[in-house]
């Protein structure tokens, strides 16, 4: 078949699971039901994890950032009082900032990187239905702009078509979780008859309400408003949201032009499983949240190129099929995690009972002084803190104490490839790089290989990895890297059976 995977919704999600497959000269469409690409700012923040990631298509962080508006942290006001501030700086990555950048510009740089590569996104172009072939191949209805229908037969296709999703209803697949319904819920990007804080958000909590300020550029901000609908009898609009920012954040504040407002639900719901045979769901098809944290696009995106780089490893038959499976098992437990954090952080900023708002703004003024909390705070939101320990890829032979484990993330490095797992070996002797040699002949053309002293491997990372590593002088250790930079194995002291067994479960032998 000429067409290996569809990709169905063009959103951020699914251009960024085009571009891996193009990069990797993967045979694909993607197709989208709109008629013209979005001019909306929808999504607007980029956060480290997934800048790094996008690193594996050149130029495009690049291109992002010069669009783009860096964010140092937060503040959080409470009852007119300065509550905690948040510092992104001391973030352990290349990007210690969050960029603040609306949807449309992001997709249009991902849409742009596409076309370079030879590919275009099928506007106008719905599907409509799907069969499952006995051997899990897909056949897709589509229906083109004239109005035309017909029936293509692919390999694999990929839900990136948003909380509507077509294929999800289709398949009558539950969409479980709930809706925060006592509230009204609207967004605005407007800008004001005076400056506010451009380099960080800032969140007023007051009275049961919400306002939180995201700057999108010097003069132009989003606001993100939440009021009980026990204080108000009809839906907000945009005199409410200038009421309440003369109410909550300055009296003379005024909004001189509205870009684009919008009413929306807080929703926390997510598919059982993101994946069913052939078919895959990602992003917004399967999972959605409350918006607080900024990590919805960016947790799509990663959907994306978690299936990706599977999909490319599979396609290319260096890698055995099973290897897909692991997609739902990794990215659903993402996806499960947050959800909770995001429903626990939208029920904390929520909080209408005079008490237990004294209480959270309590914990929450002298826990986030605590220098540990304040990086499990920025960990968590810059998406560093992500891992896969639990996944059937995650495999090693470390102490328990140690302080790097499999299915962490590796540090940043430009160093690594992402189209084939990466092999750091530490201290190792002439004898070691010759039993490694004779025992991994058959993986090599899936390898990239590095050798390093322990002395040097600050340099080849910009963190250090704990104390036993760099003491160490005498024991070699190996650390293999997965395409989207996860630890896959790792062991100390090297143990070549461990790795040859490791690798023998994911690659296809020559």
């Amino acid at each position: 078949m000429d067409t290996q995977v569809l990709i169905v919704g063009a959103g951020p999600t699914g251009l960024t699971l085009a571009n891996e497959l193009a990069r990797q000269h993967i045979p694909f469409r993607i197709i989208d039901k709109m008629i013209a690409p979005t001019t909306l700012s929808k999504a607007i923040a980029l956060q480290a994890r997934t800048l790094e990631l996008l690193e594996r298509f050149p130029g495009v962080v690049e291109k992002l950032l010069q669009q783009g508006l860096k964010l140092n942290g937060g503040k959080i006001f409470s009852q007119g009082q300065a509550l905690t501030q948040v510092d992104i700086r001391p973030l352990k990555s290349r990007y210690p900032f969050v960029l603040s950048l609306p949807q449309y510009d992001t997709e249009n740089v991902l849409r742009d990187n596409l076309v370079a590569l030879g590919y275009q996104v099928e506007l106008q172009t719905e599907l409509l239905s799907i069969e499952i072939n006995q051997d899990q191949s897909i056949l897709a209805l589509i229906r083109y702009p004239d109005g035309r229908e017909e029936k293509i037969q692919v390999a694999y296709l990929a839900a990136c078509d948003g909380a509507r999703s077509t294929l999800r209803k289709q398949l009558n697949l539950p969409f479980k979780g709930s809706t925060f319904n006592d509230s009204y819920f609207m967004l605005a990007d407007v800008t004001l008859n005076k400056p506010m804080a451009s380099d960080h958000v800032e969140v007023f909590l007051e009275n049961g309400a919400i306002v939180a300020c995201f700057p999108l550029s010097n003069t132009r901000f989003r606001f993100i408003v939440e009021q009980p609908k026990s204080t108000k009898t009809t839906a907000l609009n945009v005199t409410d949201l200038q009421k309440l920012l003369q109410a909550m954040i300055a009296p003379d504040l005024e909004i001189r032009e509205s870009f684009w407002f919008s009413e929306f639900n807080v929703n926390q719901r997510k598919v059982m499983h993101y994946q069913m045979g052939h078919l895959f769901f990602l992003g917004d098809a399967a999972h959605i949240h409350s918006p607080i944290g900024g990590q919805g696009m960016n947790t799509g995106m990663q959907d994306a190129i978690n299936l990706g780089w599977k999909l490319s490893a599979v396609l290319k038959s260096w890698a055995k099929e099973t290897l897909l499976n692991t997609y739902d098992e990794e990215r659903n437990r993402v996806g499960e995690k947050l959800l909770r954090a995001t429903d626990i952080a939208t029920r904390m900023v929520m909080l209408k009972n005079s008490f237990a708002i004294t209480l959270r703004n309590f914990f929450i003024k002298h826990l986030t002084r605590l220098s540990k909390i304040q990086q499990l705070i920025i960990n968590n939101l810059a998406e560093l803190s992500i891992n896969y320990r639990k996944s059937f890829l995650s495999k090693e032979n470390f102490p328990a104490t140690h302080a790097f484990h499999a299915g962490d993330r590796w540090p940043y490095t430009a160093r690594l490839s992402c189209d084939v797992f990466n092999l750091i070996v530490v201290n190792g002797s002439a004898e070691c790089y010759q039993r490694l040699s004779e025992n991994l002949l058959p993986f090599q053309s899936q390898l990239q290989c590095f050798q390093a002293e322990s002395s040097a491997l600050e340099k080849l990372i910009p963190i250090t990895l704990g104390k036993e590593i760099m003491t160490s002088t005498k024991t070699a250790e190996i650390y293999l890297i997965r395409p989207d930079f996860y630890v896959g194995y790792c062991a100390s002291p090297l143990d070549i059976e461990g790795l040859v067994n490791y690798l023998t479960g994911i690659i296809r032998s020559a």
